[in-house]
């Protein structure tokens, strides 16, 4: 599988190495400055490599305390440090284990009554980047948490078995199920994008400027985004109403889609062709682009 590099955005920094287990009597502010460094240091350079290792760190120095909030005696301090440190973890691998811990602390610190908006307000943010959006739109609903984003409701299709991959698709002011695998079949194109992103946007422009590629993208792509913190509801919107043959879908479950690990930002092409990934590319540069996505939709037979 070739894969032709041109412009990475929203990239993270490179990493250097942290202690992975830390002393006995370090402290929790301890713990989390050192998980915390994980986002700035240089030696890990790799997405694997910094989610393994603040997984390990808070395997090691923050889920033991959450798991016995109960017994220990915890100062506000120490809370909010776990708190944020649940926070970090989960933005290198957002799964459901986090927003349950996440979920526990807010509880804990709802019963101290030290609970603040800005801990709904990420617990909300986990949630969505988790894809528990329905979480999300009922904690804001039960608490009347107006001050958070607006969360559409999602229409669920009865006869779609979750088990299989789905991505939720903008309908009205709501979302909408839909089934959706990598054809078999064909020729099939898979751009990862970001409403928000003004090189996504660039990216669209050209593509549905361009005679010979417009007809190609609007038949055989689809355009999904993998939700951060917010779903970006009326970004949304206004690419659907500018881009109405590109509409962007949400990743409901990246989790079936292994060759997603290697994005680290948007736009991301991904060409293939009878289901096998053929070639990608990362990112956008008018000037490098467009021999690159000529060569691409060569290769997977449209052109």
């Amino acid at each position: 599988m070739k894969k032709t590099p041109v412009m990475i955005l929203f990239m993270l920094p490179f990493l250097s190495v942290v202690e992975i287990w830390a002393s006995s009597n370090t402290s929790i502010k301890d713990r989390y400055d050192q998980l915390n460094e994980i986002y700035s240091n240089v030696e890990l350079g790799s997405i694997k490599e910094r989610r393994e290792v603040a997984e390990s760190l808070y395997l090691e120095n923050f889920k033991p305390i959450i798991a016995n909030l109960g017994e220990q005696q915890l100062r506000q301090l120490d809370l909010e440090y776990l708190f944020r440190a649940v926070t970090v973890v989960n933005f290198y691998d957002p799964q459901v284990n986090y927003t349950r811990d996440l979920r526990r602390l807010l509880e804990f610190l709802e019963r101290k009554e030290f609970v603040k908006k800005r801990h709904y307000a990420d617990l909300q943010k986990a949630y969505v980047a988790a894809g528990q959006f329905e979480l999300a739109r009922s904690m804001v609903e039960e608490k009347k948490l107006n001050y958070l984003e607006y969360l559409p409701k999602i229409n669920r299709v009865n006869d779609l078995a979750l088990e299989k991959p789905f991505i939720l698709e903008f309908e009205n002011s709501s979302l909408k199920q839909r089934a959706f695998e990598i054809p078999s079949q064909g020729p099939f194109i898979l751009v990862i994008s970001n409403p928000g992103c003004r090189f996504s946007r660039a990216a669209a422009n050209y593509i549905s400027d361009d005679v010979q590629f417009k007809k190609m993208f609007f038949k055989h792509s689809v355009w999904l985004t993998q939700p951060g913190g917010s779903l970006q509801v009326e970004q949304h919107k206004n690419w659907m109403q500018t881009y109405p043959k590109l509409p962007v879908g949400l990743i409901y479950n990246s989790s079936s889609w292994s060759f997603l690990d290697a994005n680290l930002g948007t736009p991301a092409f991904y060409f293939f062709h009878d289901g096998q990934l053929s070639q990608s590319i990362l990112g956008w540069s008018l000037d490098d682009n467009q021999q690159a996505l000529k060569d691409a939709l060569t290769d997977i037979g449209l052109i």
